[in-house]
């Protein structure tokens, strides 16, 4: 299984369509909000909420099962930021967030917690990016930030 996962392209649709092109064997592609698209602007990502999403309506949330266990999606504006707690209420092994534009990973106990970074807007000196998973033989997942 391969996922792909983007965040805050802000509408740039050419770079997702570049990121499509880059990954045909992705089994699910992901978008963590602020596309600033509609739904059927954004096919075949599946998307939730962001906070400049307005007028689109997304999901704040979604979960999905993977060979490692649940994965779960926000676009990741939570109010006092992510910690090990919130990470914890959300019974996931993979968490997965948007909003902040830095590529970011860490694990909190047995959760991956990660952010792809952005593929239009990228903050500080970092380059566009968005995260290619990919699970090993024994279903671990393995994490790739691809730079654009």
């Amino acid at each position: 299984m391969k996922i792909v996962v983007v965040s805050d392209n802000h509408g740039d649709r050419e770079v997702l369509d570049r990121i499509i092109k880059a990954n045909p064997d992705a089994s699910l592609f992901l978008h963590l909000g602020d596309s600033e698209m509609q739904p059927y602007e954004l096919g075949p990502f599946v998307s939730v909420k962001g906070n400049n999403d307005f007028g689109c309506d997304y999901p704040y949330e979604l979960y999905f099962d993977t060979p490692y266990g649940k994965l779960y999606m926000h676009h990741g504006n939570f109010m006092y930021g992510i910690t090990p707690m919130l990470v914890e209420q959300k019974k996931c092994k993979i968490f997965l967030y948007g909003h902040v534009h830095r590529k970011r990973i860490q694990k909190f106990k047995d959760t991956y917690v990660v952010c792809p970074g952005s593929t239009s807007l990228p903050r500080g000196y970092e380059t566009p990016s968005y995260l290619v998973i990919e699970f090993s033989e024994i279903n671990e997942p393995i994490f790739n930030f691809k730079n654009l």
